[in-house]
């Protein structure tokens, strides 16, 4: 859902006046014609509401370990579940695939289909 207007500093000074004067989040909101729930996201986040907050969980890889991943792949040819048995690093084969993929320099070439192996050739 969208968010509303941002509180203005006048805005903000006001309630933290009205809350050092012992009146309820509800008459706060009814004093300056803003919603509830504006006034008690600032009070909750004091100094720090405004200010944009890091989305998402942090990385478990390092910058090192994805440039390694790419490495691995680009020079050994090997597989995104093959790297991950090498370097044994805490996320899935599938978190590989997609460093793989976000890579410039790697491209992904699939394999041209080949005929299937006769009765005579698999005895050879």
């Amino acid at each position: 859902m969208p968010r509303g207007v941002k509180l203005t500093e006048d805005e903000i000074t006001k309630i933290k006046a009205y809350r050092d004067c012992c009146l309820s989040n509800r008459q706060i909101a009814k004093k300056i014609h803003r919603s509830l729930c504006a006034v008690n996201n600032c009070i909750k986040l004091g100094d720090n509401y405004g200010k944009k907050r890091r989305p998402g969980r942090k990385s478990q890889l390092s910058d090192r370990d994805k440039r390694r991943i790419i490495k691995l792949a680009g020079s050994n040819s090997m597989f995104a579940s093959e790297i991950n048995v090498e370097i044994s690093c805490p996320v899935g084969t599938r978190r590989i695939q997609q460093i793989l993929q976000s890579s410039d320099y790697l491209e992904f070439s699939k394999r041209l289909p080949k005929p299937a192996l006769t009765k005579p050739k698999k005895r050879g």
